[in-house]
């Protein structure tokens, strides 16, 4: 008899736990989420209502900034290879002058290293080698 009333009261939680999550999954469904679009046009007429001009006139001025902006930073194909071919040269001549730097360093250690050698290593401080 005990079994069964345990059976029982199982079987009632499991019904009334699917009817719950169902009733949930339904519910969840009816509520559709608007499309990006249609977000963006709400933000853009609030926007405009708190700003006090039309939503027209908001979204031309977008417009053109976006048209600016594009001008200003964008470049045609041709200059954009113009830019590529400067910006190429400023790396090359940087890096040539590192190299220069750093043979200019490789010949003055290998000159004090001779001079120690000539004057001997007791003597370099004596000379002002260090």
């Amino acid at each position: 008899m005990l079994r069964r009333i345990k059976v029982i009261i199982s079987a009632l939680v499991v019904v009334v736990v699917l009817t719950v999550g169902s009733a949930a999954t339904v519910m969840a469904e009816g509520e559709a989420t608007p499309p990006p679009e249609a977000r963006a046009e709400c933000l853009l007429a609030r926007v405009a209502q708190i700003l006090g001009i039309s939503q027209e006139y908001l979204v031309n001025a977008f417009e053109q900034a976006r048209q600016e902006i594009r001008e200003e930073y964008c470049f045609t194909p041709g200059e954009q290879v113009q830019q590529r071919v400067r910006e190429e040269a400023v790396i090359r001549s940087r890096e040539q002058l590192q190299q220069k730097i750093r043979r200019v360093a490789l010949v003055r250690s290998c000159e004090q290293v001779q001079q120690q050698y000539v004057y001997g290593w007791h003597n370099s401080a004596k000379y002002g080698l260090k």
